[in-house]
C-alpha cells in the first residue's frame, strides 16, 4: 500500500510516497531535479540525465502520484539511495549536499 505526501524542502514542495511493502520513501526525482538546478523545465533536465547517464534508470520506478494539474499519472520516483545515485550524476554544488543531509533527516 503507498500513502501519498509531500515535503518541503527550502520552501519548495517535493512529493514523496511511503510504500509499507518495502518500508521506504519514494520522492519524485523532476520535483528534486527543480529545486537543485534552479529550472523551470526539469522534466527535459530528467532526460538529458538518463540520456547522459543511462545507468540512472535502474533506480527509477515508475509510481502513481498526482501531477502538477491533479490528475494521476505515473511519475519517475526513487528511493534513498537511488536518488543519491542521481544526484551523483549532477554536478557537484553545496545546494546538493545540503540536499543529501536533509534526505538524510527523512
Amino acid at each position: 500500500m503507498l500513502m501519498e505526501e509531500t515535503r518541503i524542502y527550502k520552501g519548495h514542495t517535493i512529493r514523496v510516497r511511503w510504500n509499507k511493502e518495502d518500508m521506504q520513501w519514494y520522492f519524485c526525482i523532476t520535483d528534486i531535479l527543480s529545486v537543485l538546478l534552479k529550472q523551470d523545465d526539469s522534466r527535459a533536465e530528467w532526460r538529458k540525465q538518463k540520456k547522459k547517464h543511462p545507468e540512472i534508470e535502474m533506480f527509477c520506478f515508475g509510481i502513481r502520484m498526482l501531477d502538477s494539474d491533479d490528475r494521476q499519472r505515473i511519475i519517475e520516483c526513487a528511493n534513498k539511495y537511488g536518488l543519491l545515485r542521481i544526484l551523483n550524476t549532477l554536478p557537484e554544488s553545496i545546494e546538493n549536499e545540503l540536499f543529501k543531509v536533509w534526505l538524510a533527516k527523512i
